[in-house]
């Protein structure tokens, strides 16, 4: 049998064997969000809000849900530093175009329960008893201004503008796809190396 010959059923075996195996890119099954926005002036001061500064959350939530509240980890930055850092349990409820859209994120802290209310359009799509979060950016509205305030009636204030990013994370080869890969690379080396030893010289 010539190395042509041997190499071809090589990369044949192994197409085979890769497509036995399901060769596909991972499925994603979750869509993170990254959330921005900034505190309005007359914002009261605490831990978690301060007038005129940007804050951010982040968290991760299933690509189909039984509810429109779910409970998930969140992490919450104020400002540029890293002195204003939450991470924990939050509550994510989801609200209609004719409730204001968007979101809510409770969280509770030392026995007081931080809430921000945020508003603009509807984020989700119904389908039968389930619902589906939508992938894309999403505008914050500035009228009206969404809210923050928690439960022990200490702090309050409005937050202006900003963004609700949703992500599908990136699909990633499966270890099965990249050992197939890798093994046909392998078996077509014969291959081109014996042309590179036959290839005219140029004159």
């Amino acid at each position: 049998m010539t190395k042509f010959r041997f190499t071809f059923l090589a990369v044949l075996v192994l197409a085979v064997f890769g497509s036995s195996l399901g060769v596909r890119p991972a499925a994603a099954d979750s869509i993170s969000y990254t959330v921005t926005s900034t505190y309005v002036p007359g914002t009261s001061s605490s831990a978690y809000s301060s007038q005129n500064t940007p804050f951010k959350f982040t968290f991760t939530e299933p690509t189909t849900l039984s509810s429109l509240a779910t409970a998930v980890p969140v992490t919450f930055t104020l400002g540029t530093g890293a002195c204003c850092t939450f991470s924990g349990l939050g509550e994510v409820t989801y609200y209609s175009a004719s409730q204001l859209g968007l979101f809510d994120i409770a969280t509770t802290v030392g026995g007081d329960t931080f809430t921000w209310e945020f508003f603009g359009p509807q984020i989700y799509s119904v389908n039968g008893g389930t619902y589906t979060p939508s992938i894309g950016t999403f505008q914050i509205d500035n009228s009206p201004l969404s809210t923050f305030s928690d439960s022990k009636g200490k702090y309050s204030g409005e937050f202006s503008g900003g963004t609700v990013v949703a992500t599908d994370p990136v699909s990633t080869p499966e270890p099965s796809t990249l050992l197939m890969l890798a093994c046909g690379l392998f078996a077509l080396a014969p291959l081109f190396a014996r042309r590179l030893r036959h290839a005219p010289v140029a004159r």
